[in-house]
């Protein structure tokens, strides 16, 4: 496990199809071009091994920025970055939004059932 580190989709719409082909939630994570937290969490929370290993297992982990999104709607309204979404295959929010540059442990509390 030492050295995991999270698998991310740049393209929405190609993390879409997987998560329909796998069954495996998206994991989406909204940036914006010159945002310093969004760097942080990148660099910080999903460094942690443990988070990193669960999101490649159980999710379908995408980064996608606002300024060149092809993203649903319901994202657009977003204000404070970055933020997390967990989506099923259909597109349904299954949790409510994570936001901010979170830390290893808020993130895993956030994500991994328990």
């Amino acid at each position: 496990m030492a050295g995991e580190w999270v698998h991310w989709l740049g393209d929405y719409r190609q993390a879409l199809k997987v998560s329909q082909k796998t069954g495996r939630p998206l994991l989406v994570l909204m940036v914006s071009k010159d945002c310093g937290g969004c760097r942080k969490v990148l660099t910080t929370a999903f460094r942690d091994t443990q988070v990193a290993a669960w999101v490649n297992r159980h999710t379908v982990p995408v980064i996608v920025t606002k300024e060149f999104g092809n993203y649903p709607v319901e994202m657009l309204y977003t204000l404070d970055y970055p933020t997390l979404f967990l989506m099923d295959s259909e597109e349904r929010f299954l949790k409510k939004p994570l936001k901010g540059a979170v830390e290893g442990r808020s993130l895993r509390e956030w994500l991994m059932p328990r």
